[in-house]
């Protein structure tokens, strides 16, 4: 099923389709996304897949605030808080690049042409691979490599 929309950007008519399953930035329909939450005291939880209807008001009520996209692949996004007084999340760690810490509640989705769409369970797995908890099971922090 497609859904159309017109708006008005910067002055600036805009005309888009959306599929179904796909989320324009404003959050047209639902999509299934992974989750994963950290609570005010730094307590990590495990992720999870979860149905988000309007994306964008999600990503502020979520994340709580503004956010940035951390992109793993072309496709995929990791959307995470750009307020730095929220608690440590996870790592972004991938081979060949500086890690990165993640704060506040992250959201991670498929994203094409402006549009957000659901993850998959093979997109999980990449993710799984890539962020490390920020402190192990004693507290310590997470040091790639080591």
């Amino acid at each position: 099923m497609m859904t159309s929309a017109v708006f008005l950007w910067e002055n600036v008519v805009v005309c888009y389709l959306v599929r179904k399953g796909e989320s324009d930035m404003r959050g047209v329909e639902d999509i299934q996304a992974y989750c994963l939450d950290v609570n005010e005291n730094g307590v990590l939880y495990k992720g999870r897949f979860k149905m988000i209807t309007g994306l964008h008001q999600a990503m502020g009520e979520y994340i709580g605030g503004d956010y940035r996209e951390l992109p793993v692949r072309e496709d995929l996004v990791i959307l995470t808080a750009k307020d730095l007084t929220k608690p440590l999340n996870r790592m972004y760690v991938k081979e060949g690049e500086k890690p990165v810490i993640l704060r506040g509640n992250l959201i991670c989705v498929r994203k094409s042409q402006g549009c957000y769409g659901s993850v998959t369970e093979e997109d999980v797995i990449e993710l799984r691979q890539c962020l490390k908890p920020v402190f192990d099971l004693d507290g310590y922090v997470y040091i790639p490599g080591e």
